[in-house]
């Protein structure tokens, strides 16, 4: 069994200081300290599949329509003028899945996919019931190699639509239209996505990896630009995944190499240093959270942004919440 991560969005977010940077999620030692590599697939070729029971919610299948454009968004990301780019490829599964697998069954791992799935009834996590949706990823404890990631939007709290096509007043401004009563879709499905990539929660309230949303809500539709520059140094097009073995502290604000437990070679910054050492050991399952955030892309490098905590953060199977406001 793999370790597992859930992650969504909370309610508030208490900061020190302005975040500078996109979140990594990284795997953590015993001791909770950020020393282990960021959570990255290690191949550019991830399907996807929506549950065969869809929601009620939106007509016929166009739940369905609604992802796929989620994923597309990030999918197309460009930035720095054009000149960095990803290329991660998402592709449905031709079919849709009956079967409800959240995690990753590794006596089995042909049942396994990336499972999007609506829970208009019997919402399972009944201490986190204003959660708006729950993306859970399996990973190695020693590589950071994400091996499956699922997504529970909580259809039966929330009443989504696709904010396109109703609600016209719903325009992503920061204050709730109170016309609007629905939450939508893809505005939360972009979201979601950024955690199946390894992406945490973001201080920067415009960016899409911010930790809450209201309803009407639709800026998280379409990425910031620091957004882009988080998928673009993760996944570089052609290029190796961009991440350290090790942050550069355990805890502090420090460029790669400013702390002991890691030294880059000369020219060499943070997200551009050798990767893990090959797996020696036995994967074990563990109980982690946490992120740190660095940027990079190649065309400009921002500082280690400070992570703030987040209000009602608990580790049970260890849960990042994404709330409704």
């Amino acid at each position: 069994m793999w370790p597992i991560r859930a992650s969504g969005a909370a309610l508030v977010v208490l900061s020190s200081a302005p975040a500078q940077a996109f979140v990594c999620s990284r795997v953590q030692d015993a001791e909770f300290r950020e020393t282990g590599p960021s959570l990255s697939w290690f191949s550019r070729n991830l399907t996807y599949a929506v549950h065969a029971s869809g929601t009620s919610h939106l007509p016929a299948d166009s739940e369905l329509s609604v992802i796929n454009q989620a994923f597309d968004v990030w999918e197309d990301a460009l930035s720095c003028g054009g000149a960095c780019r990803t290329d991660v490829a998402f592709n449905p599964l031709p079919a849709r899945p009956t079967h409800d697998l959240i995690g990753f069954n590794f006596l089995a791992p042909e049942d396994n996919e990336n499972l999007l799935i609506f829970r208009d009834s019997d919402w399972p996590h009944t201490n986190l019931i204003n959660v708006i949706a729950l993306t859970t990823t399996s990973y190695s404890p020693q590589s950071g190699e994400i091996f499956d990631a699922d997504v529970e939007f909580n259809s039966q709290q929330f009443q989504f639509a696709d904010l396109q096509s109703c609600c016209p007043d719903c325009d992503g401004n920061t204050q709730t239209d109170a016309a609007c009563q629905f939450t939508d879709l893809m505005n939360t499905a972009v979201h979601e996505i950024g955690h199946m990539l390894g992406l945490g929660h973001t201080n920067i309230p415009q960016a899409t990896m911010a930790a809450s949303a209201q309803e009407g809500e639709t800026l998280k539709r379409d990425l910031d630009p620091d957004d882009l520059v988080g998928v673009l140094f993760k996944y570089p097009d052609a290029e190796p995944n961009d991440y350290c073995d090790k942050p550069a502290c355990a805890t502090g604000v420090g460029q790669c190499g400013a702390c002991n437990l890691l030294a880059c070679q000369s020219g060499e910054s943070c997200g551009f240093c050798p990767p893990p050492d090959p797996l020696t050991a036995t994967l074990t399952v563990t109980t982690l959270d946490s992120d740190d955030g660095m940027g990079g892309c190649g065309c400009a490098h921002a500082p280690e942004g400070l992570w703030g905590s987040l209000l009602g953060l608990v580790a049970l199977r260890v849960r990042r919440r994404y709330f409704g406001r």
